[in-house]
């Protein structure tokens, strides 16, 4: 690999292509690519895995060649292109992080899930991030595209079960990340120390008891002062705990907007806000739309 200079984004991928929606948070969209494809960018996540054929898969950090079992994972906001390809053929997996930010302590358990597949809404890095892009085994290219053909037979049902869509997912998620830490001992870069996980099992028990933060409360069961504690958790993750408190709180209001029985009245109670009209102003904040609007483009 080496190292080239920065790419410019000459279009996006968007919800227009990826077509995720309430009854399918996750797609599969398998391509053949026969002419170069010019650097771009998406607003959603994309493992693209190879099936046959080769490419020159280009980044900020890096020209490399991709062929049978590769896999890159790119996550929103991040640039790449295809040059010369041949016969190459790949299917990209779509999916909406929200919908799988739910219980991330135990997201945390499996090696490289989180890291790989749903740092980039929870974290916001300073430096810019490679972008990950790794060979399988062929043992493991055979039982990636199992899973793959699993989840895209189960998207062809009239209705799909999404609890065997996330199930299915997440078992692809989880053998990847496995694959991609046991070659060469890769660095993930989210080595936390013992304070900030602290904090994170702190944030998450104030979410699923519907109460507010106190950074105050946070700090003194670490005999720390809050500007410390503040300072330390910004390095680590990119935000002070409120703000990834909010955070967090967003992202457990977009995944029960996905569900169109839920009224939004009922879904800020659930999370502490004061009213309806309390989430719609945070939400916007976070994602530039309201809830109404939210729910209405997934709800497809």
């Amino acid at each position: 690999m080496n190292q080239r200079s920065r790419l410019k984004a000459m279009f996006s991928a968007t919800q227009a292509r990826a077509r995720l929606s309430a009854a399918r948070p996750v797609n599969t969209q398998e391509c053949r690519v026969t002419a170069p494809v010019l650097a771009h960018d998406h607003d959603y996540y994309e493992i693209c895995f190879v099936h046959s054929g080769s490419a020159v898969h280009k980044t900020d950090f890096y020209d490399a060649e991709i062929q049978k079992g590769a896999v890159v994972v790119m996550a929103p906001g991040t640039i790449h292109a295809f040059a010369k390809p041949r016969d190459l053929r790949v299917t990209n997996i779509h999916y909406l992080a929200e919908w799988l930010l739910v219980d991330t302590r135990t997201l945390w358990e499996h090696d490289g899930l989180v890291p790989l597949f749903l740092a980039a809404s929870l974290f916001r890095r300073l430096t810019p991030v490679r972008i990950p892009q790794f060979q399988l085994t062929p043992r493991d290219t055979a039982g990636l595209a199992r899973e793959i053909r699993d989840i895209t037979r189960e998207l062809d049902e009239p209705r799909p079960s999404l609890t065997l869509l996330k199930s299915i997912l997440l078992k692809f998620m989880i053998l990847l990340g496995r694959a991609y830490v046991q070659q060469e001992s890769r660095e993930l870069g989210y080595q936390f120390r013992r304070e900030i996980w602290i904090a994170l099992d702190f944030i998450e028990d104030c979410i699923a008891e519907i109460r507010l933060l106190s950074v105050s409360e946070l700090a003194g069961k670490m005999d720390l002062s809050p500007n410390h504690l503040t300072a330390i958790f910004r390095k680590a993750t990119g935000f002070p705990p409120l703000e990834y408190y909010q955070r967090r709180r967003i992202h457990h209001a977009s995944r029960l907007l996905l569900n169109p029985q839920a009224s939004i009245t009922d879904i800020s109670m659930s999370l502490g806000y004061a009213d309806a009209a309390h989430l719609s102003r945070a939400f916007k904040q976070f994602h530039g739309i309201t809830p109404r609007d939210y729910r209405k483009k997934y709800l497809l």
